[in-house]
């Protein structure tokens, strides 16, 4: 499966066409190795071939959970060459995080779990210089404040795009996450846990 008789790997629009049909099977979870596989043997990056089914619209929820798990497996298994591709590709795992579904918000969460831990694993002393280190310790600064939310983002879909327009917005007299924000989440999170 994964090379044709000239050695190459698998074409993408195959390799998206296999790990749609393993991911929307029953039995997924019997395929899950054979998703990894195929992430990992596709010929762009593998961060690119993912956020796809997590940011085109269309989607299946399942497919997008998949897609998600597979790029947290990524993320764990923390090649050098992919690292710097997982890292770049965290904005698009902004759009599930915002999403509909709980079930897709819940995998881009894990997802941005383990895309920080890889965050902290790698040494960039020596590798990193000038706009890039800015723009690696801002992401770090970034995942923290995902990792502290957590609770909240899950459970109310409002809150992330509200907490970026006050963090990242430059008007402070425009602050949409009220100053209480913890009280006023966790009430909603004891109702529905009851």
């Amino acid at each position: 499966m994964s090379a044709d008789s000239s050695g190459n790997l698998l074409d993408d629009s195959k390799i998206k066409d296999l790990f749609v049909f393993f991911a929307s099977s029953k039995f997924k979870h019997v395929f899950r190795k054979h998703l990894h596989f195929l992430a990992a043997h596709c010929s762009v990056s593998p961060a690119r071939l993912l956020s796809k089914f997590f940011t085109d619209e269309g989607v299946p929820a399942a497919v997008q959970v998949e897609s998600l798990q597979c790029y947290a497996f990524l993320c764990r298994m923390s090649q050098d060459r992919w690292q710097t591709e997982l890292l770049v590709e965290f904005p698009s795992l902004l759009v599930p995080l915002a999403g509909d579904n709980q079930s897709v918000r819940v995998a881009s969460m894990n997802c941005t779990d383990e895309l920080r831990a890889l965050w902290r694993r790698i040494d960039c002393s020596g590798k990193i210089n000038g706009n890039n280190a800015t723009w690696f310790d801002f992401l770090g600064e970034l995942l923290l404040l995902l990792d502290q939310q957590k609770t909240l983002i899950l459970s109310d879909k409002k809150f992330l795009p509200s907490l970026f327009a006050s963090t990242l917005g430059s008007s402070c007299h425009n602050i949409l996450v009220p100053q209480n924000m913890e009280n006023r989440s966790f009430k909603c999170v004891e109702g529905k846990l009851d």
